[in-house]
């Protein structure tokens, strides 16, 4: 018979061993979705498909439960001060430059966080749109995170022509 102590003592043995392989069960989870991708998307679609009236109507109180939280994202997002249109490839350049001269990676955010504080305290006129103060920390997550994502070859080739003093 299953007392409450023996169904306790069962979860306990349970919790203990998902903590300590929890590597190999993300692991082996990761696997499945990999090999069953097709079969997993099938499987949504279906239940979208018998159940949409239920999904759009649980997207439709999760936003308006988290309005706010939106609201926030997006305000996160769009920065007033900066320009419409790209960043002007120059700027993003000598800011890259200078992440480099103060022995910092443009692939880490903080050291590009310093680059930009740098940049925009040599040029004043910047501090009012491209380098505002209020998002630095969008902006230098951003910069930092389109450096990650860049090919590696036009990475190497901007550190060696970098280093060849090429860049100004």
């Amino acid at each position: 018979m299953k007392t409450p102590e023996k169904r306790e003592e069962r979860l306990a043995q349970a919790r203990a061993y998902k903590a300590a392989n929890r590597e190999q069960i993300l692991a082996q989870r990761a696997e499945y979705r990999r090999v069953n991708a097709e079969k997993i998307y099938e499987k949504q679609r279906a239940y979208y498909e018998e159940n949409t009236e239920k999904v759009l109507e649980s997207n439709r109180k999760w936003r308006a439960a988290n309005i706010e939280k939106l609201r926030q994202r997006e305000l996160k997002r769009f920065n007033i001060h900066k320009p419409d249109g790209r960043v002007p490839a120059d700027l993003l350049k000598r800011v890259r430059i200078k992440c480099l001269d103060l022995g910092g990676n443009p692939a880490v955010t903080d050291d590009m966080r310093l680059a930009i504080l740098a940049v925009a305290y040599e040029s004043p006129e910047l501090q009012n749109n491209w380098l505002h103060a209020g998002f630095i920390n969008e902006t230098a997550a951003s910069w930092s995170r389109s450096w990650r994502q860049k090919k590696p070859l036009s990475r190497v080739k901007f550190m060696m022509d970098y280093k060849a003093g090429k860049l100004s």
